[in-house]
């Protein structure tokens, strides 16, 4: 998970280059705030949305990310095999366990 882990000030620029080197395995980054909170997810295709609506790859990944992102947390309303089996059925390869702070 830590290969997954960006910072939501990294640029999209930044972003791609990770992206890049993880190619082959789950591609998603997953934004974190300055004390390590998960924020939102990122892909290449949230990217090449940002730049068709003229965001500069210069732009800090919160600009990009999705904020409705799936986890698993503690305490959580739908119980852990439910929600996997309901991320696996929309595809969804990657699914961080956070903790009761939203750190994974």
């Amino acid at each position: 998970m830590k290969d997954n882990l960006i910072s939501q000030s990294a640029t999209l620029l930044d972003a791609l280059d990770r992206l890049n080197r993880l190619s082959g395995g789950a591609m998603t980054l997953f934004a974190t705030d300055s004390d390590g909170r998960l924020t939102g997810a990122l892909t290449d295709g949230d990217i090449r949305r940002a730049i068709l609506v003229g965001i500069s790859l210069d732009s800090p990944v919160s600009t990009a990310m999705f904020r409705g992102f799936k986890a698993i947390r503690p305490h959580a309303d739908t119980d852990d095999v439910t929600l996997l089996r309901a991320c696996r059925e929309r595809g969804l390869r990657l699914v961080p366990r956070l903790d009761d702070d939203g750190r994974p």
